[in-house]
Parts: structure tokens; C-alpha cells; sequence
């Protein structure tokens, strides 16, 4: 995010490539792969899993807050997708989830 001048992105990428990266590794026992990329005003967040199910948005439980709750609040859009690499989830974040 330094290198991208984008410093202002850094929590809340963090947030959601923790989030993101978290639910991976919950989900499935093989490498991951996390990518992020910009346009200069946007970044986008991916992690792909082999193993990985498609994911869904959870209920949260009681007053506890999931990983995708995190994630949606945190992130301009999100959204999974299949290939023959794997499953991938991908949140896009904007100057909207700066804090």
C-alpha cells in the first residue's frame, strides 16, 4: 500500500484481507494465494483456495459479527467466483472505506 501511495487504504485492506484470508484458512488445509491491485483510486483484495467452498454471506450469531460482516462493512463490494485454479473471494475497497 506504501509503494501504491495508498497508506489512507491500509486499515481497511487489512481488515479485509485478514477477513478474507482468515475464512480461507477455516474452510480448507491447502495453500492460498492473496493478491491485491489498484487502479489508483480502488483496491482490490483476492484470495483463491483450492480447497475452498463458494462462499456465502454467514448469519451472524447473537450479537457476534462474521468474517464476511467484517468484510462487507469494510469494503465497497464483494464476491466469490469458480474456476478450474480454484474458488477465489474478492472484496474491492474505495476511498469510502478509508477510516
Amino acid at each position: 500500500m506504501t509503494g501504491w501511495s495508498r497508506t489512507d487504504f491500509i486499515h481497511a485492506v487489512s481488515v479485509v484481507a485478514t477477513e478474507l484470508v482468515e475464512m480461507a484458512l477455516a474452510d480448507a488445509d491447502s495453500a492460498l494465494s492473496l493478491r491485491l491491485e489498484t487502479n489508483g483510486s480502488t483496491v482490490a483484495v483476492a484470495v483463491q483456495h483450492v480447497d475452498i467452498e463458494n462462499a456465502g454471506r454467514r448469519k451472524s450469531i447473537g450479537d457476534s459479527v462474521s468474517g464476511l460482516d467484517l468484510v462487507v462493512a469494510n469494503c465497497r463490494v464483494w464476491g466469490s467466483y469458480t474456476s478450474a485454479a480454484g474458488n477465489t473471494v474478492w472484496a474491492v475497497v474505495g476511498p469510502e472505506n478509508r477510516f
